[in-house]
């Protein structure tokens, strides 16, 4: 079975991940079947990720031919009907600015941009380096998936955490347009999970520490950064209520060694509040995959479940946080149609 990866929420109401040699989408609401939007055409999809005002869809092809070449990563977009990919450049896991850019990075670390046209879904310059891409320049951290870690916030703002240190620690930064800066320059660790705020004025990260991991929260103003929470057991899929009043993030049961081996339990913490995290509900049965998603501007959340008891399906499943409503299966897990990896 394809295991369902990296989900993305466009402005056009649809859901669109990666499954095996696809990508799909489905409809928020529920209302409709999920469809293929890329044809099978022998190579790996990945990272896709919605233009604005339901434009296209950007995404990583790395071709069948070249799988163990990862410099062969393709950025490409396709149209609002799907369609065949168009490769526009060489690079990984693209994310559209309000600029009317580009920004990826490359497997060196190098993060690049381009300048992109939405109408004609073209690229219209050269790209150009903005972080790495020079002996002796610190460069992004490029995960094993390919993907760069960094990340770009609806009001400009991008963070990113440089690789390269020893032991694996990083310094984390951000670039509002004047040049990269430490959001913290006492602030070394191995993070991952970085979340800019819906108002990109702070940072949540997850911190990996021999015992534990930690969930920060770093205001880019340069004031002091608090820890809103600690724990032993492995902590993953950080994200941002649309309100930037809390994050939301799933603990694993498993052990550190093995993750997987347990059920996830999604949690909701307030980010100005001492109080303990609260179990995030409701739920239908054992949280799967790799996050919760919010939908911007609203309390609806989108996960996939499997069955506890078998007592509910498996599949992609939406909640409205804060009220007593039954969640609604979106896309039903089957034999022929795995969707599960919200």
């Amino acid at each position: 079975m394809d295991i369902p990866t990296h989900p993305s929420w466009g402005d056009d109401g649809m859901i669109y991940w990666a499954q095996g040699s696809f990508i799909f989408r489905a409809p928020a609401d529920g209302e409709g079947e999920a469809e293929r939007v890329t044809p099978e055409a022998g190579w790996l999809p990945g990272f896709p990720s919605p233009l604005p005002e339901g434009r296209g869809l950007l995404l990583t092809v790395r071709h069948w031919e070249h799988a163990s070449g990862r410099k062969n990563d393709r950025i490409a977009v396709v149209g609002p009907n799907g369609g065949e990919p168009k490769e526009l450049v060489k690079g990984v896991a693209a994310r559209y600015a309000s600029s009317g850019h580009l920004l990826y990075t490359t497997w060196d670390g190098t993060l690049m941009g381009v300048p992109f046209d939405l109408e004609t879904l073209q690229t219209t310059g050269s790209p150009v380096p903005l972080i790495g891409g020079e002996p002796g320049r610190e460069a992004i951290e490029v995960q094993y998936s390919g993907k760069g870690a960094f990340d770009l916030s609806r009001s400009g703002t991008l963070v990113y955490q440089t690789g390269g240190a020893p032991r694996h620690l990083s310094t984390v930064c951000w670039d509002r347009g004047d040049g990269p800066q430490p959001v913290d320059s006492t602030w070394i660790g191995r993070f991952t999970d970085l979340r800019t705020s819906p108002d990109g004025t702070r940072l949540a990260a997850i911190e990996t520490k021999e015992t534990t991991q930690e969930i920060w929260i770093k205001p880019l103003d340069g004031t002091p950064g608090r820890r809103i929470w600690f724990t032993p057991d492995v902590v993953r899929g950080l994200e941002w209520t649309p309100d930037g009043e809390s994050v939301t993030f799933l603990k694993d049961t498993g052990i550190r060694e093995d993750p997987g081996a347990g059920p996830s339990i999604p949690f909701l913490k307030r980010v100005d509040s001492d109080e303990p995290a609260d179990r995030l509900l409701p739920v239908a049965g054992e949280i799967r995959g790799e996050r919760i998603l919010w939908h911007p501007g609203s309390e609806w959340l989108v996960y996939s479940a499997g069955p506890e008891d078998g007592s509910t399906p498996a599949g992609i499943w939406a909640s409205r946080y804060g009220t007593d409503d039954h969640p609604i299966l979106l896309v039903e897990d089957t034999p022929d149609h795995h969707p599960v990896g919200a």
